[in-house]
């Protein structure tokens, strides 16, 4: 009998180095694994590239412009929401209240 617990693994991984002109450039990302008795999903996202050039490795860091605005746009989203649903409720504890 298989267990219905997920599985859930966090891996930082290292792609394939690239020869360039100025030295050695290595993609660097992480994945979220998580697996189910019937599937699961895998989440991919780039997180840094590491430069080497004359024995020196320098991290650089990737950052998503994209899922930024989309985080900030779902805080504003949230925000205008539960303002909304407070006006409502004001309105209607006054119209209640008969006020």
């Amino acid at each position: 009998m298989s267990s219905w617990i997920p599985s859930v693994q966090w891996r930082t991984t290292a792609g394939r180095p690239t020869n360039t002109a100025s030295g050695n450039v290595t993609p660097i990302s992480w994945a979220l694994l998580v697996r189910f008795p019937f599937g699961g999903f895998v989440w991919n996202q780039p997180i840094a590239v590491e430069l080497e050039q004359g024995g020196q490795v320098q991290r650089v860091p990737i950052v998503d412009i994209t899922k930024i605005a989309i985080l900030v746009m779902a805080g504003i989203g949230l925000i205008v929401s539960v303002g909304a649903l407070l006006s409502a409720f004001s309105h209607l504890s006054k119209s209640v209240s008969g006020g």
